[in-house]
C-alpha cells in the first residue's frame, strides 16, 4: 500500500504547488490489496479474446508455501 500512498502524495503535493491549497491523502487498504490480488487472479481473461485460463502460475504454485524447519517455519520464493 506504500506505493499507494507515495502516488496519493505526490499528487497532493503537485496540487498544492499549482493552488496553493493543502490536500487530505486516503489510502483504502482491502481496495488496495484487492487491486493487488485480482490481476494476478485473472490471468490470460485480461485480454480480449482471452490468451489462456485465469490463475497466475507462479503464485499457484503448490510450492508456493512455508516450509517446517527444526526451529519453525522457513518461506522460500525463488
Amino acid at each position: 500500500m506504500g506505493l499507494y500512498g507515495a502516488a496519493a502524495t505526490c499528487a497532493a503535493l503537485r496540487a498544492r504547488e499549482v493552488d496553493g491549497a493543502g490536500r487530505s491523502v486516503e489510502v483504502p487498504m482491502f481496495e488496495g490489496m484487492a487491486s493487488f490480488m485480482l490481476l494476478d487472479r485473472q490471468g490470460g481473461w485480461i485480454t480480449d479474446p482471452p490468451s489462456g485460463p485465469t490463475g497466475y502460475a507462479r503464485t499457484d504454485s503448490p510450492h508456493r508455501r512455508p516450509y517446517a524447519t527444526q526451529d519453525g517455519h522457513l518461506a522460500v520464493m525463488m
